[in-house]
């Protein structure tokens, strides 16, 4: 489907909404009984606000309550002997618990605890699902650790399942540190999840983007239960709340204890599935881990030095005129050979005679590609895969699908910004050793509220990330959205002093720099993503 066409109309829907309620609250450490019966009365308000609904055609299906992460017990635990008296096996006494709430109310519930494998010894840091039988459906195991959980607990070792039963869904189950790699939530969706359950001792402010964009790039609901208050130190931000399919918040709580409930609807599709096509022939580097050891083991001799990095809005090269990007060249700030500048869709003679007088990098795209030129001419270009039409083979498989061009000051990637719509073209380029990611071409209005993803593929990455758009026909002048934004590591670029629409970040590469460093994607579990390369069924 071309970017420029709207996503066609959805079919008649599969499924009425379900009901789903997520348990805000604030645990004691080292009182877990008192946290447990104080849990059980929030799970029972939960439970009467997610009562049975029709979630499928033809049977009820019981809704679902989620509670945070280490939900009994608290989290901040400084080794393994000083949790030891409070792990337990599931099933045991804490789902048990939970467990007659469930069959008594007839709702399925998940919770999180710290569980102890009694054949190993093992401690992890777990979730249960226990279905409105009251007996204990699935476990997950928390598979990217933060740093707290090392201290105590081991690596999950089951896998990302997915759960199939009288519940919303099939329901998928992460927790915490999961949603910050996207590759957990989409595992689980390729293998059918509809809601993913989400216990989260989040730390940051919440609701995340990394929850929304979990949610949104997959067209699935997250439910997320989020503890609040402080512990030995570490605030934890509360926030819980329920997600809907386009990453909108249905429900939320900012602080407190307390419950949401809100209805989801188990027919939505995934947003990006009616604009880009993924592609696992694609994704086969999803699979590897170049960043295991340090970066100097498979990314020497990239350049290195201070840069600036900036994006003009399509209003901003209107005002400039095209026989006129010298002159705007000229204002960026940093040196001439260490600035960059991508600009919305714009012709090539234009970039290659401003390149050329002012000195500058320029990033456009026209033709059905994104070019990147430098002081020097033609550098390199980038078709994307994603928005050929079903059963084409893009042209860019006849070479690097994925390609990456090194400049004086850092290694850089082109993308197409409807490739952000999914977050595996950004992860490939990351895998390369990209400090950053240039996009430039066409973002439809209907596709404004997911904006949001822009910053989180920077974050997510570790890097540097400038996004220049023209808008679909119909984008009102100067709309809601700005239409260049530049981004790293949470940190928004800010408009220019007299420039108009022309945002910009300063920075610097070089050994042990955060974009080369990449210290997120030394967290991967790539032995858990092989089936993000596996051809759709």
């Amino acid at each position: 489907m071309p970017a420029t066409e709207p996503p066609g109309p959805r079919g008649p829907a599969q499924s009425e909404p379900a009901r789903v309620a997520a348990v805000q609250f604030e645990p004691t450490l080292f009182r877990k009984a008192e946290n447990t019966e104080a849990l059980l009365r929030l799970a029972e308000e939960a439970a009467r606000g997610a009562a049975v609904a029709p979630a499928y055609p033809g049977r009820d299906v019981p809704g679902l309550v989620v509670l945070p992460e280490m939900a009994t017990t608290g989290y901040v635990f400084r080794d393994r002997e000083e949790i030891a008296p409070f792990v337990e096996p599931i099933p045991g006494p804490t789902t048990q618990a939970f467990g007659r709430l469930a069959r008594r109310r007839g709702v399925s519930l998940v919770i999180g605890l710290p569980e102890v494998d009694p054949a190993t010894g093992a401690f992890y840091n777990s979730a249960a699902l226990i279905g409105p039988d009251g007996e204990v459906a699935g476990v997950y195991r928390k598979t990217h650790s933060f740093h707290c959980d090392t201290l105590w607990a081991a690596e999950g070792n089951l896998g990302l399942p997915v759960f199939d039963g009288p519940w919303p869904g099939p329901l998928g189950l992460f927790i915490c540190m999961d949603a910050g790699f996207f590759e957990t939530a989409r595992v689980m969706a390729l293998a059918g999840a509809r809601v993913l359950a989400f216990p989260t001792n989040w730390l940051r402010a919440a609701p995340s983007p990394e929850w929304r964009a979990r949610a949104a790039e997959n067209g699935m609901a997250v439910v997320a239960a989020n503890r609040w208050g402080e512990e030995r130190g570490v605030g934890f931000a509360g926030g819980t709340c329920v997600i809907g399919p386009r990453g909108e918040i249905l429900a939320q709580k900012d602080r407190g204890d307390g419950v949401v409930v809100a209805a989801v609807d188990l027919a939505a599709e995934a947003a990006p599935a009616a604009w880009v096509r993924r592609r696992p022939d694609l994704y086969h580097a999803l699979a590897r881990h170049p960043y295991l050891w340090p970066e100097r083991f498979n990314f020497t001799g990239l350049g290195a030095g201070r840069f600036a990095l900036s994006a003009a809005s399509e209003a901003a090269l209107e005002a400039s005129g095209e026989d006129h990007l010298a002159r705007l060249g000229s204002r960026l700030p940093g040196e001439p050979g260490a600035r960059v500048l991508v600009l919305p869709p714009t012709r090539e003679p234009a970039l290659v005679a401003a390149a050329a007088a002012t000195g500058t990098y320029l990033v456009g795209s026209w033709a059905g590609e994104v070019r990147l030129v430098g002081p020097e001419g033609p550098i390199g270009r980038y078709r994307s895969p994603h928005l050929a039409a079903a059963g084409e083979a893009p042209a860019a498989a006849r070479g690097v699908v994925f390609p990456t061009f090194d400049l004086p000051f850092g290694r850089v990637g082109l993308l197409e910004p409807l490739d952000l719509l999914l977050p595996e073209p950004a992860r490939l380029l990351a895998k390369e050793g990209a400090d950053m990611i240039l996009a430039s071409g066409v973002w439809p209005a209907e596709l404004d509220d997911l904006r949001f993803l822009w910053a989180e593929r920077a974050e997510a990455n570790d890097l540097w990330l400038a996004v220049a758009v023209s808008g679909s026909p119909g984008r009102a002048p100067g709309g809601p959205q700005p239409d260049a934004a530049v981004f790293v590591s949470g940190e928004r670029g800010a408009e220019l002093p007299g420039l108009p629409g022309v945002v910009s970040l300063t920075g610097e590469t070089g050994p042990g720099s955060p974009s080369r460093r990449k210290d997120r994607l030394r967290r991967l579990r790539p032995d858990l993503y092989l089936s993000l390369a596996e051809p759709s069924p």
